[in-house]
Order: structure tokens, then sequence, then C-alpha cells
């Protein structure tokens, strides 16, 4: 009697799991002939656990997931008939933008990935060789199906490669902050400072070294070689108006009273535009990507044989 209580449990259990397994291999959508299977749509709204996902929850969302699995299945159909593939060099490439651009080293990475609940192997070889054969797939969209227009091109040669005049100079600051009290006491100082100055009753590197309240003061207030635009707009509006060996009057900025004084000033012409044009056209590109990719799936959506199983 138990033998057989227990034969009856087994088979009872054995239905469900085959139930259960068999819904989730259900076939609710062909792409070209390739077959989507419940499990996928459930794995659109909870990636992590997917087996937690109700059928009422997926027929809720079924337009929404549907769709998202069939531009997922188009995507890697086409990199698939594309053959690309991610190799070694690449992929740690990757890894060190990855790291860089959260400023953080690669060990730390890997520990912040492993915090989160994923293999490191897991993710290098799945997650993040996925996210670069999508990005590979897109910009071989984007470059074989955007007209290039050499106009824009010209335009972004200038906007991205203007000329820009590099600076030698040195500052003394007496720092103030806006609305303070004493402003114009601060003011007075550096006007005071400034007419020694000119009177040479003290050289300029002197009066920096005895005066100026930040870091370039023991330089003698050498802020070193620059692009004026690094520097705040009124530093750089009074730069644009000097002559080399020239000394400013006295004036302000966010950061406090300047008195500047220019030593030399190198022209500094833009690169030929073929030289650079190389570089132009990954930014042009970089711009129209996405546009060019959601023109993509949209056209290969109505090329596509698409059929929706339930």
């Amino acid at each position: 009697m138990k033998k057989t209580i227990l034969l009856a449990t087994i088979l009872f259990f054995s239905l469900i799991l085959f139930s259960e397994e068999e819904l989730l291999n259900r076939m609710v959508v062909k792409v070209n002939g390739e077959i989507l299977t419940l499990f996928d749509l459930k794995k659109e709204l909870n990636p992590q656990a997917p087996e937690k996902v109700t059928f009422q929850a997926v027929k809720e969302r079924k337009d929404q997931l549907v769709q998202q699995a069939v531009e997922k299945e188009l995507m890697r159909q086409e990199i698939k008939e594309l053959q690309i593939q991610i190799g070694d060099e690449e992929l740690d490439r990757a890894v060190q933008n990855v790291a860089a651009s959260n400023k953080i080293s690669v060990d730390a990475l890997k520990d912040e990935i492993q915090n989160q609940g994923l293999d490191w192997e897991t993710y290098r070889k799945d997650v993040l060789t996925n996210q670069l054969k999508l990005l590979n797939l897109k910009r071989h969209i984007t470059v074989t199906t955007i007209d290039i227009d050499e106009a824009i091109l010209h335009s972004i040669y200038e906007k991205t490669f203007s000329k820009e005049d590099n600076y030698t100079a040195a500052h003394i600051i007496l720092q103030s902050q806006a609305g303070a009290n004493n402003d114009g006491e601060i003011f007075k100082q550096i006007d005071s400072i400034h007419s020694k100055i000119v009177s040479k009753e003290i050289t300029f590197e002197d009066a920096a070294k005895n005066f100026s309240q930040d870091g370039s003061a023991e330089k003698g207030g050498m802020l070193g070689t620059f692009p004026s635009s690094q520097m705040v707009p009124e530093f750089s509006e009074k730069l644009k108006t000097m002559k080399e060996g020239d000394l400013s009057k006295p004036f302000k900025t966010r950061f406090g009273w300047h008195i500047v004084k220019l030593i030399k000033i190198e022209k500094k012409d833009p690169p030929q535009y073929n030289d650079v044009r190389g570089q132009i056209l990954n930014i042009y590109y970089q711009k129209n990507m996405d546009k060019a990719f959601k023109s993509w799936l949209e056209k290969k959506r109505e090329e596509s044989r698409i059929e929706i199983l339930f």
C-alpha cells in the first residue's frame, strides 16, 4: 500500500514538473522561422528570475514583451549573419574602458560585479561580449546606411577643431567670495600690490610669492601654458585683450581678485581637414547611430516573417 502511495506521489509531481516545463517551453512567437518560447518573454520582464513571472503577467504586457523579444531576435540573427565575433583583445580593452569610465581599477570592477551576484567570467564572456556585438552591429548599420554630407562634416570640423591659441601666464590672486562684506578691502589690497609692481617697488614674482593665495604662489604665480578656454570666462577674455609682456589691472572672477602677467602667446592653427576627416566621420556616425539603428530595425521588422502564436 505504501509503495502504491509513493508511486502515485512521484507520478503526481512528475506530471506537475512536466506541465511546468511544457508551459515554459511553449512556442509563443516565430521570427523568420526561429522559435521564441514563453520563457523568453518572461526573461524580458525579469532577467534575473524569469521563473517567478506568471503567465498572467506576460499576457498583460503581451504586445510590449513580444516587440522586445522580436527585436532582440532580429539583432541576434543579423549578428549571426554578419559573423560578428569579439576577440580576447577587444574584450580586454572593453574591460579596461568600463573600469576607467567608473574611475576604478579592473580588480575593483571584478569585486563590484561579484558583489552584484554575477560571476566575473559570466559577465565578461556573456554580458560584455553581447554588448560589444550589439555595438559592432550598430556601427556596421550606421556606416552602411547613413549618407555622408560633406557640408555637415565641415561644420563638425569647424566646431571641433576651431583655432585656439595657447597662453603662458602667471597671476596673483586674493581670494574672495561673492557678496562678501570685505570685497572692497580686498580690492584695495590688490590695487596697492599692482601699483607697487608698476612702480617697480617689487617684482611680480616676489609679489606673487608674498601675497598670492593659491598654489601658484610658490612658483612666482606661474600658471603654465594653456588654451584660454581652460580658464573661467573673465580670465579668458582678459588674456585675449593683452599682448606678450603685458600686466593687467586688477579684475575679478568668482575665485577672487587677480592680476595677470602674460608671458607668451603661441599661435595654434587647427589641423588640416583631410588629416582629421576620419575622426570627424566617427563623430558624425556617433551622432547618427541611434537614428540609423532605429530605421534599420523598423525596416527589418517589416521585411521579416513574424508569427504570434498565443
